[in-house]
């Protein structure tokens, strides 16, 4: 190589090491310090080309190629500022964003934005986090999504806790509890138990609905454990009830005299053994006079509770319900996979799908004294009920002589009272029957999508909660690389300078050298 080629090289590395200068600044890949010295050996590789051939400076400014090389670079820079100016204008004008991600986890689940949309009074956010905090990014950024939504009915602020030691006795964080994200509206507050969509929405709920409520679920016949935090438990779909404000409660019917009267609800959850004939009187009386009843049932197990049910219209069969077509969806003949629902409150916008382990079938009664019964959930078309529980104990099932087709496992019966009347509890008779117990447990409820959501519509239709019945925020797992902030500095180093700097020097490089030959 001769030192009018070496000389061509030095030039274009040197003029990719200047251009690259501003704009590695401009993006922070660097400080100033760097970006200077960077210029200026730019500028000395441009000097070393210009020393090797200095008659090359004359030749280049009066040359064609200069010209139109000039033209070229005038008219990019041209286009590249109007793109530019465009963008800002959009972006100020007409601000959108596109969530790609799998998961939509940049996207406010149906539930949340029903919500926020739905506040009457401006509910506040106070987050107890330094920017120094890992998660304050990523919570600054959730907490925007809300407010996008909600506008001014949704506020929040950060409170650095070191700065602010009277709002961290206000709210009564403790020092060392780490960073804390409190809710507020008016004198209600609420602090968010995990600080997730899912958290923050359920901590909305309960400070914005006025007051906690309450059900009870009875106990003495064998029913789900409430408290019972393994496969057959209920404490999972119990403790999503607390976080909106319905807590719950244990009932023995034998040792009270009528139902408790702050009970929003009774919950009947796959009892074992046979209610006695005072339950089942107290159960009446209640629904009498505006109760809400929930009744889970097991298949080959006599409640006594079936003359209650019939009053309002409510047949629970002796069968168990088989469907081939839960083999597709993975799981066994004997969970019948549910999606198809009625219109109804319980039922309104909900399209996950239910599973239903070892469930009966149900019967709507055309009985004109009751109340007409509407089938809530019902199987497909190619379910039927098994009366043989000697064979189907033997893993066999046959559909021949046995009721055949869509099949009920939910069916709910309503009935408005007169007016007037002093002593009801509410004003309409409600009363829910499924003909499995275990779809809302531990185990069954986290795997059935929609199974834990419509026993809690359910629930809040019975607690007059009709602005909870919803498709609820689930926790969304994003996909993260957490780096350093040496990690980081490396990554936008060489992608935004030693990269395309290499290419563009490169490409000079080999310009020039074929122009000169």
């Amino acid at each position: 190589m001769n030192s009018k080629t070496l000389g061509q090289v030095l030039g274009a590395v040197g003029v990719a090491i200047l251009v690259s200068s501003p704009i590695l600044l401009l993006f922070g890949a660097a400080g100033s310090g760097f970006v200077l010295w960077q210029a200026i050996i730019g500028l000395l590789l441009i000097g070393a080309f210009l020393a090797f051939d200095p008659g090359q400076v004359g030749r280049v400014i009066s040359g064609k190629g200069t010209f139109f090389a000039a033209t070229a670079g005038g008219l990019g820079l041209l286009l590249v500022a109007a793109v530019a100016v465009g963008n800002y204008v959009a972006a100020s004008s007409f601000p959108a964003q596109w969530d790609l991600t799998k998961n939509k986890i940049f996207t406010l689940a149906p539930d949340t934005q029903k919500t926020l949309k739905g506040l009457t009074q401006t509910v506040h956010a106070y987050a107890f986090y330094t920017p120094s905090d890992r998660d304050y990014a990523g919570v600054r950024d959730l907490l925007q999504r809300y407010h996008d939504v909600g506008g001014d009915k949704f506020t929040y602020q950060f409170v650095d806790p070191d700065k602010s030691p009277a709002k961290v006795r206000e709210f009564g964080i403790k020092k060392d509890s780490g960073p804390a994200l409190v809710v507020a509206l008016g004198k209600q507050q609420d602090k968010v138990q995990a600080v997730s969509e899912e958290g923050l929405t359920n901590a909305i709920v309960k400070i914005s609905h006025g007051g906690e409520k309450k059900i009870y679920f009875t106990t003495g016949h064998g029913e789900a454990d409430i408290k019972d935090t393994q496969a057959t438990g209920y404490s999972q779909v119990v403790k999503a009830l607390a976080n909106e404000g319905i807590q719950s409660d244990t009932l023995n019917l034998l040792d009270v005299k009528e139902i408790p009267k702050d009970a929003e609800a009774i919950v009947i959850a796959g009892p074992q053994k046979r209610f006695l004939d005072p339950e089942v009187k107290l159960l009446s009386d209640y629904l009498k006079v505006g109760g809400h009843v929930a009744v889970l049932l097991e298949p080959q197990v006599r409640s006594g509770l079936s003359g209650l049910m019939k009053q309002y219209g409510i047949q629970a069969n002796d069968d168990e319900i088989i469907d081939p077509l839960s083999r597709l969806a993975g799981t066994n003949l004997d969970v019948p996979v549910v999606g198809n629902y009625a219109q109804h409150a319980i039922t309104k916008d909900f399209n996950e799908t239910t599973v239903f382990p070892t469930c009966r079938s149900l019967t709507a009664l055309s009985d004109p004294s009751a109340p007409r019964p509407l089938a809530l959930a019902t199987t497909n078309p190619t379910a039927w009920g098994e009366t043989d529980f000697a064979q189907l104990a033997q893993g066999k099932a046959s559909p021949e002589g046995m009721v055949r087709g869509s099949l009920a496992v939910a069916i709910v019966a309503s009935k408005t009272l007169p007016a007037g009347r002093t002593d009801d509890r509410s004003s309409e008779i409600r009363l829910a029957v499924f003909g499995d117990s275990e779809f809302p447990d531990n185990r069954w409820g986290a795997i059935g999508p929609g199974n834990q959501d419509l026993f809690m519509n359910t629930v809040s239709w019975m607690a007059g909660d009709t602005d909870r019945i919803t498709i609820r925020p689930r926790s969304r797992a994003a996909s993260h690389l957490t780096m350093g902030q040496r990690e980081m500095t490396l990554v936008q180093f060489f992608s935004i300078d030693v990269l395309p700097v290499t290419l563009l020097a490169v490409g000079i490089a080999i310009w020039r050298v074929r122009r000169s030959k």
